[in-house]
């Protein structure tokens, strides 16, 4: 029996697309509702958001796992083009660096729910084929945090695939993801400011670390 939200839905339930589009359009619709609610939101809440009933959307994906497997691997295709400018690209590290964190903040700031769902504290996993999407878009953004400074990295001798040069970049992406969340507490702060922030940190700190400078205790 067709819950009450269904009901509504299916009254606006009237233009028929392509596969294709009425596909996208689901993901979209989706994307909105795991960002607010992670993986834990039903099939019925996703139906309401996208104007369909809930038959329909099962005919595209036949479970939640289905669907938020297309949602994630969406927004991260959406995300690994947000970011191809800087990867395997020349010129300065620096200015590459810092390219490379004002793509990343924009995709935050113009895909806020792209973001949630890929990075944000509260996503969630269904099992391991999710956890390892999840990684893999995690991956990807140490990729690009790593790609500028690949070459001095390789000129001080140190391995990029190292376990001290893969602790770096986890700790310079969780500065950048942590930063962001503190962001939509501050939305009076400009892009630039944070983008700043992050460079003025981040690349001077990465340069010390592959430099070999080290804390000594007194």
């Amino acid at each position: 029996m067709a819950t009450s939200g269904e009901r509504e839905s299916n009254k606006g339930e009237r233009r028929r697309f392509p596969a294709a589009v009425r596909t996208e359009l689901i993901l979209e619709a989706a994307t909105s509702v795991f960002a607010k609610r992670g993986s834990r939101a039903n099939m019925v809440e996703i139906a309401t958001a996208c104007g369909i009933r809930r038959s329909v959307l099962y005919y595209y994906f036949p479970t939640r796992k289905d669907l938020y497997l297309a949602v994630v691997d969406m927004q991260l295709t959406k995300l690994t083009r947000a970011m191809a400018p800087v990867l395997g690209a020349d010129g300065d590290p620096e200015a590459r660096f810092r390219h490379g964190i004002s793509l990343f903040v924009r995709f935050a700031e113009e895909h806020p729910e792209a973001w949630d769902v890929l990075f944000a504290e509260g996503a969630q996993s269904i099992d391991s084929e999710l956890d390892e999407l999840h990684r893999f878009a995690w991956d990807s953004m140490l990729a690009a945090v790593i790609a500028p400074i690949g070459q001095e990295i390789d000129q001080l001798g140190l391995d990029i695939y190292s376990p001290r040069v893969a602790r770096l970049a986890e700790v310079l992406l969780g500065g950048v993801t942590r930063l962001i969340l503190w962001w939509r507490d501050h939305p009076e702060t400009a892009r630039g400011e944070i983008e700043d922030s992050l460079v003025d940190l981040l690349w001077f700190g990465a340069r010390g670390f592959y430099a070999g400078d080290r804390f000594q205790a007194d």
